[in-house]
């Protein structure tokens, strides 16, 4: 089997702004693709959010990129949290 493009690179206007995969990416951090042999592989942004990355599902690459993004959103929690927590005392010095 050929596997065909979702859009035609050659027709002027056939392709969205920005491309199939960042319009992807933008609302969803990763995508997999299966491959009709088998393999599996993960469209995913690097933590830069900026870098789009084709990577192996079995690859340990993948489990380091998810290992960063997750610390990243934990240190942006306790950012929030600790705001709240400000907000809070706040509130309660001001009754």
């Amino acid at each position: 089997m050929v596997e065909q493009s979702a859009f035609n690179r050659l027709v002027a206007g056939s392709s969205p702004a920005g491309g199939i995969m960042n319009n992807t990416l933008n609302q969803n951090p990763w995508m997999i693709i299966k491959h009709t042999d088998g393999t599996q592989k993960v469209f995913c942004k690097d933590v830069n959010g900026v870098t789009s990355r084709c990577i192996d599902m079995m690859s340990s690459e993948l489990n380091d990129i998810i290992s960063q993004h997750i610390q990243m959103h934990q240190d942006e929690i306790a950012i929030w949290e600790e705001l709240r927590k400000m907000q809070k005392e706040w509130r309660v010095a001001q009754w």
